[in-house]
């Protein structure tokens, strides 16, 4: 059995994040001071920071949960993949390496869609699994542990019969 639990670990991603905020942090402060009483400002700038900090613990600390099992691919990705989403090994066309891009071939990170149908697990930049379904669907996972992923992959395909 194959488990992996990914965060997004992208160091430039976290440092342009709290600049930003600090950029707002300071524009609120300095553009709403005159305007509004000390105690405005502070609610003002208490729900600012509540929100952002929110916001960077949903993105920055919530894992990627991927594990092989005998059922097929699955992953959990919460709070938008709650229960397992499986992808059964009779279903899978073919699992294959791929390089990621996240802005490039995504649009950036996390739980991504794309125009042309293609979905995926973006967690970084660099190695990933494409699954491509039966179905014409594909789906994208960053890892990484790839070879270990593929490895383990090929092992349940063969068990299966199918040619993956």
């Amino acid at each position: 059995m194959f488990f992996e639990k990914q965060s997004l670990v992208s160091t430039a991603l976290i440092i342009g994040y709290f600049v930003t905020i600090t950029i707002a942090l300071v524009v609120v402060f300095m553009t709403e001071k005159d305007a509004v009483s000390a105690e405005e400002l502070i609610l003002t700038l208490s729900l600012f920071l509540s929100f952002f900090i929110a916001i960077y613990f949903l993105v920055f600390t919530i894992p990627v949960l991927t594990q092989i099992t005998q059922r097929g691919i699955e992953v959990k990705y919460r709070p938008w993949i709650w229960n397992w989403k499986v992808f059964p090994w009779h279903d899978i066309k073919s699992v294959t390496e791929e390089n990621v891009d996240p802005i490039g071939d995504f649009g950036g990170w996390g739980y991504r869609f794309t125009f042309k149908g293609k979905r995926g697990l973006i967690m970084g930049n660099g190695p990933a699994v494409k699954i491509e379904m039966k179905s014409g669907k594909l789906f994208v996972i960053t890892t990484d542990r790839k070879v270990e992923f593929l490895r383990n992959v090929a092992k349940y395909l063969n068990e299966e019969g199918l040619n993956g």
